[in-house]
């Protein structure tokens, strides 16, 4: 996911104050990315759209590049961009189905049978601590 640069680090400072304890991460300037520590308790991050909110587990931003079985090096799934603009990817749609409807503009969202993300649902998000990527048109 490509987060605009005029949010991206804020988004990622929020996202690492809702981390329980120490994490150790960098930001990999070559390659544009987040590497971070594998087992910290990351946040749900929630993206609204179309006024219901769409659930981004941690097991779906990180993702585990360690070699062997320590689980010492992680990614994370989002990387700043200079348009402005976000641009929503392959996290976004982990363990829901999608309905593309190009006549109306529309895209509906619904968990599937075996994911374990709730009902997408307007209002507030399901935890008090959520974090905002800036407004989403």
């Amino acid at each position: 996911m490509i987060i605009s640069a005029a949010y991206f680090e804020s988004f990622i400072t929020n996202l690492y104050a809702r981390v329980p304890g120490t994490v150790n991460w960098t930001f990999d300037q070559q390659n544009a990315m987040i590497v971070t520590d594998c087992d910290a308790q990351y946040p749900n991050v929630y993206i609204m759209l179309d006024s219901k909110w769409i659930t981004i587990a941690p097991k779906d931003y990180i993702f585990d590049v360690s070699q062997g079985q320590d689980r010492s090096q992680c990614i994370m799934f989002f990387t700043p961009g200079e348009m402005a603009m976000n641009i929503f990817g392959m996290p976004l749609f982990i363990d829901y189905y999608t309905v593309h409807d190009p006549e109306s503009g529309n895209v509906g969202w619904a968990p599937h049978s075996a994911s374990n993300k709730g009902d997408v649902t307007r209002g507030t998000p399901p935890t008090a601590q959520f974090l905002e990527i800036g407004q989403v048109n």
